[in-house]
């Protein structure tokens, strides 16, 4: 009679299958955490937009157009807004990097624009009864930041300031 030698080397079918599950479960778990932090962000930085324009908006009804003068900065990926004297208002981050920001002028339709970059600086300012300054003190026309864009891989968070009435609205899509 021949004696049988057992193989005991290596995992059997049933134990390989079982990690692939387990991992693909985990990878699955790790990309959907990923996708709702990303849309968290593109999220809130479309409310803190809106909520430093209101502020604004309202720093310019209190007080007049220069006390709510609206001014947008870019730097190191980071969009941040200051309501005020640039000189002495404090920088408030509206956005942090891995988001690609656009904004376009007295359009409200159009939902493609110029990107913003490193260095840009962007400024509203609205007139003391709420409404978007669109002429300078020199009669000039006003190219006024309407409709800004806030992107990702996987989601957009758009924000429209309407130039009649000086107020904002938010919307993901």
């Amino acid at each position: 009679m021949r004696k049988v030698e057992k193989n005991d080397k290596g995992f059997s079918l049933v134990e390989v299958l079982i990690v692939i599950l387990i991992m693909t479960i985990i990878t699955s778990l790790a990309l959907i955490s990923y996708s709702v932090v990303s849309s968290a962000r593109i999220s809130n930085a479309g409310k803190n937009l809106q909520s430093v324009i209101s502020e604004a908006r309202t720093q310019s009804m209190a007080k007049g157009t220069n006390a709510g003068k609206l001014t947008l900065t870019m730097e190191n990926g980071n969009l941040y807004a200051q309501v005020g004297d640039v000189a002495t208002a404090s920088k408030e981050e509206i956005s942090s990097g891995r988001m690609q920001i656009y904004y376009v002028t007295n359009d409200y339709s159009s939902t493609t624009g110029l990107q913003i970059s490193d260095g840009d600086v962007l400024e509203i300012s609205f007139n003391t009864d709420g409404t978007v300054r669109k002429i300078d003190d020199t009669g000039a026309a006003i190219n006024v930041p309407t409709n800004f864009l806030f992107e990702n891989s996987s989601r957009r968070m758009q924000v429209v300031l309407y130039l009649e009435t000086g107020k904002c609205r938010t919307g993901l899509y």
